[in-house]
C-alpha cells in the first residue's frame, strides 16, 4: 500500500483546533508519537490519516470519517468511535481496551494483535472485517454481523 502523506507531525501535544486546521486542509496526515488524550474529534473528516505510537486515551472520534485510517501501536483505552466510518481502517498492536465502536462502520477493517478487552462493538457494521491475534475478553458484540468476518489466533 502506497502512503501518500503530505504532512508528518511528530512528538507534539495537539488540541482540537490544531487537528481541525489539519483536517480542513484536506491532506492525509501522519501523526507519530503525538498526544491527543481526551480530545473531542467527533465529526471530523480524517480519512486516510495515520496515528502511530499516539496517545488517544478517552479521545472522542464519534461519527468521525476515518476510512482507511491507520492506528499503529496507539494507546487508546476508553476512546469513543461510536458511529464512526472506519471502512478499511487498520488497528495494529495497540491498546484499545474498553473502546466504544458501537454502531461504527468497520467493514473491511483489520484489527491485528490488539488488546480489545471490554470493547463495545454492539450494532457495529462489520462486513469482511478481520480480527487476528487480538484479545477480545469481555467484548460486547450484540447485533454485530459476523458475515465475511475473519477470526484468527484469538
Amino acid at each position: 500500500m502506497k502512503e501518500a502523506f503530505q504532512m508528518k507531525i511528530e512528538d507534539k501535544i495537539l488540541d482540537r483546533g490544531a487537528v481541525l486546521l489539519l483536517a480542513n486542509a484536506g491532506e492525509q496526515v501522519a501523526l507519530v508519537g503525538c498526544e491527543l488524550e481526551e480530545l473531542d474529534l467527533s465529526d471530523l473528516i480524517l480519512n486516510g490519516w495515520s496515528f502511530e505510537d499516539c496517545i488517544l486515551k478517552k479521545t472522542k472520534f464519534a461519527s468521525a470519517k476515518l476510512e482507511g485510517a491507520r492506528f499503529i501501536k496507539c494507546k487508546a483505552a476508553h476512546a469513543d468511535f461510536t458511529g464512526a466510518a472506519l471502512v478499511e481502517a487498520v488497528f495494529e498492536q495497540g491498546d484499545f481496551n474498553n473502546v466504544r465502536f458501537r454502531g461504527a462502520h468497520v467493514a473491511q477493517a483489520r484489527f491485528l494483535a490488539c488488546k480489545l478487552t471490554g470493547a463495545d462493538f454492539n450494532d457495529a457494521r462489520s462486513l469482511d472485517a478481520t480480527f487476528e491475534g487480538c484479545r477480545l475478553n469481555d467484548a460486547r458484540l450484540r447485533g454485530f454481523a459476523f458475515k465475511g468476518l475473519t477470526l484468527k489466533s484469538l
